[in-house]
């Protein structure tokens, strides 16, 4: 019975999906703007360790 289920999540993920592709591609494009200009921009949590591992 369970396993009937299961294809039925598609339904109740696929917002969450949509919402962080969206997010993804946004963060992305202001990255991508951000750079273009020159300015270095630093996300928040991900920034610090990225920052550590090019400075290793």
């Amino acid at each position: 019975m369970a396993v009937g289920v299961v294809p039925l999540l598609i339904f109740i993920t696929l917002p969450l999906h949509l919402v962080i592709w969206l997010g993804s591609v946004v963060i992305w494009v202001i990255l991508l703007i951000k750079a273009n200009q020159g300015l270095m921009y630093k996300l928040p949590f991900i920034g610090d360790l990225a920052e550590k591992q090019a400075n290793a």
